[in-house]
């Protein structure tokens, strides 16, 4: 169900003015964090876990700034030196 949710979120974006090459990195900067356990002082959930985080359609409408380019490597072989 989250393609739905993200199309729509998208569309309530485009409308609000929001250019169509900004909407990635726009939805990646003001996302909320998950938490790991469903405890009050549970640290975030890894990275690889919960990716950006839960998508904030409020924050991301009143949003002036955001972080470019939207992208974490986690696995950066490619470039990765043995010292």
């Amino acid at each position: 169900m989250a393609t739905p949710y993200l199309a729509g979120v998208a569309a309530l974006l485009l409308e609000s003015r929001v250019p169509a090459g900004q909407i990635r990195s726009l939805l990646q900067t003001t996302a909320s964090g998950i938490p790991s356990a469903h405890e009050a002082n549970a640290l975030p959930a890894s990275l690889a876990h919960q990716g950006a985080g839960i998508i904030n359609v409020g924050a991301a409408i009143k949003a002036v700034t955001s972080v470019s380019p939207a992208e974490l490597l986690l696995n950066d072989t490619t470039n990765w030196e043995r010292e």
